[in-house]
Protein backbone atom coordinates (compact mmCIF):
# COMPACT_ATOMS: atom_id res chain seq x y z
CA UNK A 1 0.00 0.00 0.00
CA UNK A 2 1.18 3.28 -0.60
CA UNK A 3 1.70 5.39 2.10
CA UNK A 4 3.40 8.71 1.16
CA UNK A 5 1.29 11.54 0.55
CA UNK A 6 2.34 13.39 -2.62
CA UNK A 7 1.12 16.26 -5.07
CA UNK A 8 2.63 17.27 -8.07
CA UNK A 9 5.93 16.01 -6.57
CA UNK A 10 5.98 17.35 -3.33
CA UNK A 11 5.04 16.00 -0.02
CA UNK A 12 2.07 17.48 2.02
CA UNK A 13 4.05 18.82 4.78
CA UNK A 14 4.31 16.74 8.02
CA UNK A 15 2.17 16.84 11.28
CA UNK A 16 -0.59 17.81 8.86
CA UNK A 17 -2.96 15.87 11.09
CA UNK A 18 -2.46 18.58 13.62
CA UNK A 19 -3.39 20.52 10.88
CA UNK A 20 -6.51 18.73 10.58
CA UNK A 21 -7.70 18.78 14.21
CA UNK A 22 -6.98 22.66 14.02
CA UNK A 23 -9.34 22.91 10.97
CA UNK A 24 -12.28 20.53 13.08
CA UNK A 25 -11.74 23.26 15.64
CA UNK A 26 -12.26 26.42 13.60
CA UNK A 27 -15.01 24.88 11.11
CA UNK A 28 -17.31 23.96 14.16
CA UNK A 29 -19.65 26.67 13.84
CA UNK A 30 -19.43 26.70 10.08
CA UNK A 31 -21.92 25.56 7.68
CA UNK A 32 -19.03 23.33 5.69
CA UNK A 33 -18.96 20.25 6.77
CA UNK A 34 -15.67 18.45 7.66
CA UNK A 35 -14.43 15.17 8.75
CA UNK A 36 -11.53 13.07 9.84
CA UNK A 37 -11.74 9.36 9.01
CA UNK A 38 -8.60 6.21 10.24
CA UNK A 39 -7.90 3.66 7.70
CA UNK A 40 -10.77 1.16 9.44
CA UNK A 41 -12.97 4.26 8.22
CA UNK A 42 -13.97 5.18 11.78
CA UNK A 43 -14.54 8.84 12.43
CA UNK A 44 -12.30 10.22 14.20
CA UNK A 45 -13.79 13.42 14.52
CA UNK A 46 -16.58 15.71 12.86
CA UNK A 47 -17.74 19.08 13.20
CA UNK A 48 -21.64 20.28 13.89
CA UNK A 49 -22.11 20.69 9.80
CA UNK A 50 -21.90 16.80 9.46
CA UNK A 51 -23.45 16.04 12.42
CA UNK A 52 -26.63 18.69 11.61
CA UNK A 53 -26.13 16.57 8.12
CA UNK A 54 -26.14 13.44 9.27
CA UNK A 55 -29.02 13.67 12.09
CA UNK A 56 -26.57 12.39 14.68
CA UNK A 57 -24.42 14.53 17.18
CA UNK A 58 -21.07 15.09 16.61
CA UNK A 59 -20.11 12.38 19.67
CA UNK A 60 -22.06 9.69 18.07
CA UNK A 61 -19.88 9.79 15.28
CA UNK A 62 -16.56 8.92 17.12
CA UNK A 63 -15.72 5.49 16.36
CA UNK A 64 -18.32 4.52 14.34
CA UNK A 65 -18.08 4.00 10.45
CA UNK A 66 -20.37 5.44 7.81
CA UNK A 67 -22.19 2.03 7.70
CA UNK A 68 -22.72 2.61 11.28
CA UNK A 69 -23.99 6.52 10.95
CA UNK A 70 -25.46 6.49 7.41
CA UNK A 71 -26.10 3.24 6.18
CA UNK A 72 -26.19 2.02 2.48
CA UNK A 73 -25.15 5.76 1.60
CA UNK A 74 -21.33 4.22 2.87
CA UNK A 75 -21.32 2.33 -0.37
CA UNK A 76 -20.32 6.00 -1.75
CA UNK A 77 -18.69 7.73 1.00
CA UNK A 78 -15.57 4.32 1.95
CA UNK A 79 -14.63 3.45 -1.35
CA UNK A 80 -13.24 7.09 -2.08
CA UNK A 81 -12.05 7.16 1.11
CA UNK A 82 -10.07 3.96 0.35
CA UNK A 83 -8.58 5.27 -2.89
CA UNK A 84 -6.79 8.42 -1.40
CA UNK A 85 -5.21 5.87 1.67
CA UNK A 86 -3.92 3.45 -1.46
CA UNK A 87 -2.89 6.31 -3.98
CA UNK A 88 -2.16 9.54 -2.01
CA UNK A 89 -3.92 11.46 -3.93
CA UNK A 90 -7.23 13.69 -3.13
CA UNK A 91 -10.25 13.19 -4.64
CA UNK A 92 -11.97 16.64 -5.61
CA UNK A 93 -15.90 17.55 -6.45
CA UNK A 94 -17.39 14.21 -5.80
CA UNK A 95 -20.91 14.97 -5.99
CA UNK A 96 -23.48 12.67 -5.38
CA UNK A 97 -27.31 12.34 -3.70
CA UNK A 98 -28.67 9.88 -0.79
CA UNK A 99 -31.46 9.61 1.45
CA UNK A 100 -29.84 9.25 5.18
CA UNK A 101 -31.53 7.46 7.32
CA UNK A 102 -32.31 9.84 9.68
CA UNK A 103 -33.79 12.23 6.89
CA UNK A 104 -37.09 12.10 5.19
CA UNK A 105 -35.91 13.32 1.70
CA UNK A 106 -33.20 12.73 -0.62
CA UNK A 107 -30.01 15.54 -0.18
CA UNK A 108 -27.39 16.45 -2.49
CA UNK A 109 -24.09 16.97 -1.59
CA UNK A 110 -20.39 18.11 -2.80
CA UNK A 111 -17.16 16.50 -1.01
CA UNK A 112 -13.19 16.90 -1.58
CA UNK A 113 -11.31 14.47 0.18
CA UNK A 114 -7.94 14.70 1.00
CA UNK A 115 -5.03 12.69 2.83
CA UNK A 116 -3.75 13.50 6.02
CA UNK A 117 -0.08 12.80 7.25
CA UNK A 118 1.10 11.76 10.37
CA UNK A 119 4.90 12.85 12.27
CA UNK A 120 6.64 10.83 10.09
CA UNK A 121 5.09 11.51 6.32
CA UNK A 122 2.99 8.37 6.17
CA UNK A 123 -0.90 8.58 5.63
CA UNK A 124 -2.22 7.81 8.76
CA UNK A 125 -6.19 9.83 8.08
CA UNK A 126 -8.55 11.02 5.33
CA UNK A 127 -10.10 13.84 5.53
CA UNK A 128 -13.44 14.98 3.98
CA UNK A 129 -15.40 18.72 3.09
CA UNK A 130 -18.67 18.54 2.18
CA UNK A 131 -20.94 21.21 1.21
CA UNK A 132 -24.92 20.38 1.26
CA UNK A 133 -26.49 21.92 -1.73
CA UNK A 134 -30.26 20.11 -1.57
CA UNK A 135 -31.98 23.16 -1.26
CA UNK A 136 -30.20 24.88 -4.44
CA UNK A 137 -30.93 21.25 -5.98
CA UNK A 138 -34.82 21.52 -5.12
CA UNK A 139 -34.56 25.44 -6.92
CA UNK A 140 -33.18 24.12 -9.79
CA UNK A 141 -36.13 21.35 -10.36
CA UNK A 142 -38.68 23.56 -9.61
CA UNK A 143 -37.35 25.91 -12.28
CA UNK A 144 -36.81 23.00 -15.03
CA UNK A 145 -40.01 22.15 -14.45
CA UNK A 146 -41.71 24.92 -15.36
CA UNK A 147 -39.94 25.66 -18.24
CA UNK A 148 -41.64 24.67 -21.49
CA UNK A 149 -40.67 21.17 -22.66
CA UNK A 150 -37.14 21.43 -24.47
CA UNK A 151 -36.49 25.07 -23.13
CA UNK A 152 -32.61 25.56 -22.07
CA UNK A 153 -33.10 26.00 -18.35
CA UNK A 154 -29.40 27.47 -17.92
CA UNK A 155 -29.93 30.11 -20.55
CA UNK A 156 -32.28 32.30 -19.04
CA UNK A 157 -30.06 32.05 -15.47
CA UNK A 158 -28.39 34.44 -14.50
CA UNK A 159 -24.08 33.76 -13.82
CA UNK A 160 -23.95 32.25 -10.76
CA UNK A 161 -27.71 32.00 -9.79
CA UNK A 162 -26.79 28.74 -8.71
CA UNK A 163 -23.61 27.31 -9.10
CA UNK A 164 -21.05 29.01 -11.03
CA UNK A 165 -21.81 25.98 -13.96
CA UNK A 166 -24.73 23.74 -13.91
CA UNK A 167 -24.36 20.69 -11.11
CA UNK A 168 -23.42 17.50 -12.77
CA UNK A 169 -24.29 15.80 -9.57
CA UNK A 170 -22.63 12.12 -9.75
CA UNK A 171 -24.35 10.09 -12.61
CA UNK A 172 -25.90 6.98 -12.19
CA UNK A 173 -23.17 5.63 -14.34
CA UNK A 174 -20.60 6.11 -11.45
CA UNK A 175 -22.50 3.70 -9.26
CA UNK A 176 -24.35 1.17 -11.64
CA UNK A 177 -23.89 -1.19 -14.04
CA UNK A 178 -25.23 -0.61 -17.48
CA UNK A 179 -27.30 -3.46 -16.88
CA UNK A 180 -28.24 -1.96 -13.85
CA UNK A 181 -29.07 1.74 -15.46
CA UNK A 182 -31.31 -0.14 -17.87
CA UNK A 183 -33.59 -1.96 -15.31
CA UNK A 184 -33.74 1.37 -13.42
CA UNK A 185 -34.82 3.27 -16.65
CA UNK A 186 -37.22 0.74 -17.53
CA UNK A 187 -39.05 0.66 -13.71
CA UNK A 188 -38.84 4.46 -13.61
CA UNK A 189 -40.82 4.64 -17.30
CA UNK A 190 -43.80 2.43 -14.89
CA UNK A 191 -42.88 -0.81 -16.08
CA UNK A 192 -43.33 -3.84 -14.14
CA UNK A 193 -41.18 -7.00 -13.69
CA UNK A 194 -42.17 -8.83 -15.79
CA UNK A 195 -42.42 -6.20 -18.78
CA UNK A 196 -38.79 -5.58 -17.93
CA UNK A 197 -37.39 -8.99 -17.70
CA UNK A 198 -39.10 -9.52 -21.38
CA UNK A 199 -37.39 -6.59 -22.79
CA UNK A 200 -33.86 -7.26 -21.04
CA UNK A 201 -34.59 -11.14 -21.51
CA UNK A 202 -34.17 -11.82 -18.42
CA UNK A 203 -36.48 -13.51 -15.53
CA UNK A 204 -38.70 -11.48 -13.31
CA UNK A 205 -36.32 -13.10 -10.58
CA UNK A 206 -33.64 -11.31 -12.03
CA UNK A 207 -35.32 -8.33 -12.19
CA UNK A 208 -36.09 -8.29 -8.96
CA UNK A 209 -32.52 -8.87 -7.70
CA UNK A 210 -31.54 -6.00 -9.97
CA UNK A 211 -34.49 -3.59 -8.51
CA UNK A 212 -33.22 -4.58 -5.13
CA UNK A 213 -29.71 -4.00 -5.94
CA UNK A 214 -29.87 -0.39 -7.24
CA UNK A 215 -32.35 0.98 -4.37
CA UNK A 216 -29.51 -0.44 -1.96
CA UNK A 217 -26.48 1.26 -4.18
CA UNK A 218 -28.71 4.75 -4.36
CA UNK A 219 -29.85 4.57 -0.36
CA UNK A 220 -33.54 4.18 -1.47
CA UNK A 221 -36.23 2.49 0.00
CA UNK A 222 -39.21 2.56 -2.99
CA UNK A 223 -39.78 2.48 -6.18
CA UNK A 224 -41.53 5.96 -5.62
CA UNK A 225 -37.95 7.59 -4.46
CA UNK A 226 -36.27 5.79 -7.78
CA UNK A 227 -38.67 7.06 -9.99
CA UNK A 228 -37.61 10.38 -8.66
CA UNK A 229 -34.45 9.57 -8.93
CA UNK A 230 -34.26 8.91 -12.33
CA UNK A 231 -36.28 11.81 -13.10
CA UNK A 232 -33.53 14.41 -11.35
CA UNK A 233 -30.78 12.73 -13.23
CA UNK A 234 -33.04 12.82 -16.68
CA UNK A 235 -32.62 8.97 -16.99
CA UNK A 236 -36.48 9.37 -17.96
CA UNK A 237 -38.30 12.18 -18.37
CA UNK A 238 -41.87 13.06 -16.07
Amino acid sequence: MRTRTKRLGRALPKSSFRLAKWLLQTLNGSKIGFAIYDKSFHYVGVNFAIAAMNGVPPEEHLGQTPRDVVGRTSIIIEPRIDRVFLTGEPVYHHEFSAKLPKRTDVGYWIQDYFPISDDRDRISHVGIFVVEVTEQQRLLGLIQAAQPRGARVWSKLPPGALFDSPPSMEFPTDVLSARELEVLSFLAQGKSNKEVGSALTISEKTVETYRSRIKLKLGLKSLVELVHYAIQRGIVKP
